[in-house]
């Protein structure tokens, strides 16, 4: 199964594609990736070299990807980190060339703006993921703050986190999956469809990670293509990130324990099932 991934590439670490290439290829996938940014690091480091990948260079290796013919085979296109305002139109383009050439392919879109009520993205990218690709995703997923921007609804309980992710629903994609949701002592992430409402929870760890969210959404992409069913997408992610953070915490390490888990994730069964809550 082909997934083309086009998010963020660090040298050091892992986020954005450095998560998801090893992540999906380790789960049986192809992946066929298109880095949008080119860093040392990534920023939380509070500083780092590198570059955005500039449009024509973008929009020349999706031209590259074109003329091999092989759009029919590509199941999945996940976005992530875009890096300039300018890059969702390459997205935007790419989603529809695989759509047209395949119309059973998924848009995934893991919606990168910030976490914890802190935009850390340019100006503008809200609205431009808000206007432009929300309407294209058929899985949109993101954390607890990017939903309340996305919506325009300020989530203070499940209430109004239902609202919000209803009000998504009804632009355009089937499924909302929301992560990060904390309450005293857990984590919980729901997937939201016009079906139904679905919940996991792991207990909470204290420590933050860059590179979660990007864990989770290569987590859930692979669960859901495989098996087509939102309970047990988002058990499986949820399973996996919670096993490479445990993992992280016992090594002490300031980036995900990523490879050293890998094996590990391949052995987590994708029938497993979240909480029907509604």
């Amino acid at each position: 199964m082909a997934i083309l991934s086009i998010q963020s590439s660090v040298i050091f670490g892992y986020v954005g594609n450095s998560i998801a290439a090893p992540v999906l290829q380790t789960l049986g996938h192809d992946v066929w990736r298109i880095d949008t940014v080119n860093f040392s690091n990534h920023p939380g480091y509070g500083k780092f070299t590198g570059a955005v990948k500039e449009l024509e260079q973008l929009d020349n290796e999706i031209k590259g990807i074109c003329d091999l013919g092989i759009l029919p085979n590509c199941e999945v296109i996940l976005s992530g980190y875009l890096g300039e305002i300018d890059t969702a139109a390459s997205v935007l383009k790419t989603v529809n060339l695989v759509k047209k050439q395949n119309k059973a392919a998924l848009y995934v879109l893991d919606p990168v703006i910030g976490d914890d009520d802190q935009i850390y993205v340019n100006e503008g990218l809200v609205e431009v993921f808000k206007n432009k690709l929300l309407p294209k995703a058929d899985v949109i997923i993101p954390n607890r703050s990017e939903l309340g921007w996305l919506s325009d609804i300020k989530i203070r309980d499940l209430s109004t986190l239902k609202i919000a992710a209803m009000n998504i629903i009804k632009r355009g994609p089937k499924n909302v999956i929301v992560t990060g949701v904390l309450d005293a002592e857990n984590i919980l992430n729901y997937a939201f469809s016009n079906d139904g409402i679905w919940m996991t929870s792991v207990s909470r760890i204290k420590q933050k990670f860059s590179g979660t969210g990007d864990l989770f959404s290569s987590l859930f992409t692979s669960a859901f293509l495989e098996t087509n069913n939102l309970s047990n997408a988002l058990a499986f992610a949820t399973e996996g990130c919670e096993t490479v953070l445990r993992a992280t915490c016992e090594r002490n390490s300031k980036e995900l324990s990523l490879i050293s888990t890998l094996s590990n994730l391949s052995t987590i069964k994708t029938n497993g099932s979240a909480k029907l809550i509604l």
